[in-house]
């Protein structure tokens, strides 16, 4: 706060002195700093002289006058700008969804043909035809009338003791030797 001063004669009226706290008061002239600011180590913002950065850039950018019109336009830029960043980012989704669903309509198709394979396969399960598959091939019977004929092959009939087999008196080793490479 400023004090009074009498113009005619130059002086301060009502000067306050020193008092026993030992408080001076702060005059206009006198520049009052934060206890922070004197502290490099609580100065977040100050660059390699001390000043702060807040400041410069505000200085810096004093010169540019723009108007509300070019504000606007700015605005305007950046909220389209982040439109369309939100657009790819939601067609990115979109595109990932379709190809999930994709993926998932072609396991449903998989397990629908195996489904359906199933349901024909308890179909003929069903059925006499099956019983009588199963008891021909399966079990090897036969109906009433008819005469079983089982063929022996030709390696059933070569004797499990022999070591020489039906290669006439050659060893095995011999034999395949034949076999793969030729006589």
């Amino acid at each position: 706060m400023p004090k009074w001063r009498n113009w005619q004669t130059r002086s301060v009226q009502g000067a306050v002195g020193n008092s026993p706290s030992g408080f001076n008061s702060l005059l206009r002239h006198l520049r009052w700093r934060h206890p922070r600011s004197c502290s490099r180590s609580w100065d977040f913002f100050s660059d390699e002289r001390g000043d702060n950065v807040a400041r410069r850039i505000r200085q810096a950018l004093l010169p540019l006058h723009f108007t509300h019109l070019q504000v606007l336009k700015l605005a305007l830029l950046a909220l389209g700008m982040w439109m369309l960043g939100h657009y790819v980012l939601e067609v990115w989704e979109y595109m990932g969804v379709r190809a999930e669903e994709a993926a998932w309509r072609e396991a449903v198709a998989r397990e629908e043909a195996r489904h359906a394979a199933y349901q024909e396969r308890l179909e003929f399960v069903r059925t006499d035809a099956y019983v009588e598959k199963e008891a021909r091939e399966g079990l090897h019977w036969v109906k009433r009338g008819e005469h079983a004929v089982r063929p022996l092959l030709e390696e059933r009939a070569v004797q499990v003791g022999s070591a020489t087999g039906t290669g006439g008196g050659r060893p095995t080793w011999q034999q395949w030797w034949d076999r793969f490479f030729g006589p």
